[in-house]
């Protein structure tokens, strides 16, 4: 119905891989992803465009670390029909992030 975006990722280098599933949900207005991987990485994930930024959309979680928690975010930048910049960032405690990940895509040709 249109209404799952669904992605497999791997790293074979690495042997990295998992996958997500990404729906929209009409009763919180809001983008949800769950994130799994075979390093036992488990995220799920709530967000969307960015206010003000256009071309821009991101999902945020929190995640266990040991005692304390790391804020985390997805976000796609430069969003254009041929290409995009997608980061993994942590949140720091000035409240700026910063990147853990990035992935620049390009369509196939």
């Amino acid at each position: 119905g249109s209404c799952v975006v669904t992605e497999h990722f791997n790293q074979p280098d690495i042997g990295y891989l998992g996958h997500s599933h990404s729906t929209y949900n009409r009763f919180t207005n809001k983008w949800q992803q769950t994130w799994v991987d075979n390093g036992g990485g488990y995220f799920t994930l709530a967000g969307g465009p960015v206010e003000g930024q256009p071309y821009s959309f991101e999902l945020k979680t929190i995640a266990p670390a040991g005692p304390k928690q790391i804020h985390y975010r997805m976000i796609w930048q430069d969003v254009t029909p041929d290409s995009m910049v997608w980061r993994w960032q942590a949140l720091q405690p000035d409240g700026s992030y910063t990147d853990q990940w990035v992935l620049n895509y390009r369509r196939r040709k």
